[in-house]
């Protein structure tokens, strides 16, 4: 995964939180694998979920953890048309490891 992609998603133009990006785009990317079943990082709606999904952890992090952490519409939206094109398909690009 390319982190200045993240960067320009999220429009931070230092380099300060690079390895906390690249820690919460890693994670980001496992929760897909989780949610969908397999990564693609050729697929525009799975880059896009990535960084969706960076922006939301980035963005909300705290040192308090509330309960019931809810997703946007758009996220989920997103994860359910993945779910349905990747349908136990083994798609997994290796090149995002």
């Amino acid at each position: 995964m390319d982190i200045s992609l993240v960067k320009r998603y999220l429009r931070i133009d230092f380099d300060d939180d690079d390895e906390l990006l690249e820690l919460i785009a890693s994670a980001a990317r496992d929760y897909i694998i989780g949610a969908v079943g397999s990564y693609n990082e050729k697929d525009p709606l799975m880059l896009l979920l990535l960084c969706c999904l960076t922006q939301e952890m980035y963005d909300k992090r705290s040192y308090t953890v509330t309960a019931g952490i809810k997703r946007s519409h758009s996220v989920c939206g997103m994860v359910l048309q993945l779910q349905t094109k990747y349908d136990g398909a083994d798609v997994n690009d290796s090149a995002g490891e």
